[in-house]
């Protein structure tokens, strides 16, 4: 198959859809296909890529982005145009009404054309002005679907969106979010090493991961540690500035390269993911999938976007990050109890095992053949 994706950015840029959109690109490319990719032009992206060809051709995306798009799909044969849509990545307020007409006219090239929405549009809720903007993109997203032959999105509340949205019954594919993270297993000796660096007197590690608000978990752990409990505080790659002011012990591993993240994963005890109280965790989140993939036990949020696949106190820890005294009641035994985190950890393990890059290229190429 020769394949085109569609995306607004890609490495070196941070952007989790372009770094979603390398990941499966080079996937593609492992199975046999022909991969080219075309985002917005920026002298700062890679293109020297052995197993996939990046066009970086697009200066804005309006309706100037259509001839530099048709012209490659016409010049590289290509069968099939992949679009990795999220709304605010096309347009800074989430209204990229033109890439309705250029996906009009992808379509017209006699391509077979694929939407993965990485969202759908901004949920319908809040004062007038954000219902405004949520009919408004919501009208971009279904004026893309008119053009679109296979649709698929990470969670099943997406799902619901788009079904919402579809002009015809046809089938929504469910794929979840693979981890940007690649697994760098440590030995044993290694990992030894690596514990006694973070926590030289054994205490038990609880990690964040990423620029996240952490003010009521710190509250909470600092209560801990106030009682008694040994905690070592391990903040992986870049986090929000407020760590800064944090007055306990902790390990900052500053900004680190993807291969390098892995390890600090396999070393923690404990992962806390402070999520939107409304929205919740997710399996759009890669770093959720990289959590549980490692056998942590994670405490996050129940919300709407939450799969009910997650279940409190089997494979996941559900809290409420607004509340300091309940956060510290659910922290508490999985401080104490080693047992219950190898157990919820093991089982977050096994629901998550299957979600890989390998397996998302498998789905993708089942629904563009159906």
């Amino acid at each position: 198959m020769k394949i085109l994706f569609i995306t607004n950015q890609l490495p070196p840029l941070v952007d989790g859809v372009g770094d979603y959109t390398y990941n499966l690109a080079r996937e593609f490319a492992r199975h046999g296909h022909e991969v080219a990719v075309v985002c917005r032009k920026d002298a700062r992206i890679r293109m020297d890529y052995g197993d996939i060809r990046v066009f970086p051709l697009v200066r804005r995306w309006d309706f100037g982005a259509v001839r530099p798009i048709v012209r490659l799909v016409r010049e590289l044969g290509i069968e099939v145009v992949s679009l990795q849509y999220v709304p605010h990545g096309f347009h800074p307020k989430g209204l990229p009404f033109p890439l309705i007409y250029v996906m009009r006219e992808v379509k017209r090239t006699g391509v077979r054309v694929q939407i993965f929405c990485h969202e759908v549009y901004v949920p319908f809720q809040g004062g007038m002005k954000n219902r405004v903007i949520s009919f408004l993109t919501s009208r971009v997203t279904q004026g893309i679907l008119k053009y679109c032959d296979v649709v698929a999105t990470s969670i099943d509340y997406y799902k619901q969106m788009i079904l919402g949205l579809h002009p015809r019954n046809r089938e929504v594919g469910v794929i979840p979010i693979a981890s940007n993270v690649p697994e760098c297993p440590l030995g044993e000796n290694e990992r030894i090493l690596l514990r006694r660096k973070i926590a030289d007197d054994n205490e038990i590690i609880v990690a964040f991961f990423g620029k996240r608000d952490i003010e009521t978990s710190m509250q909470a752990l600092r209560n801990l540690i106030q009682k008694g409990y040994a905690i070592k505080v391990l903040f992986i790659g870049k986090v929000a500035e407020k760590t800064n002011d944090v007055s306990l012990p902790c390990y900052k591993t500053g900004v680190l390269d993807l291969k390098e993240i892995s390890p600090y994963f396999q070393v923690a005890d404990i992962l806390v993911l402070p999520e939107n109280g409304k929205s919740g965790c997710s399996f759009k989140s890669g770093s959720l999938i990289a959590g549980m993939r490692s056998g942590l036990p994670v405490v996050s949020v129940c919300g709407l976007l939450t799969s009910s696949s997650l279940e409190h106190g089997k494979n996941i820890v559900f809290a409420d990050f607004e509340n300091v005294a309940q956060l510290e009641r659910v922290l508490m035994p999985l401080v104490e109890d080693s047992d219950m985190r190898r157990r919820i950890g093991e089982n977050a393990r096994m629901l998550v095992q299957n979600i890989s890059w390998a397996n998302t290229c498998a789905q993708y190429e089942f629904l563009l053949n159906s």
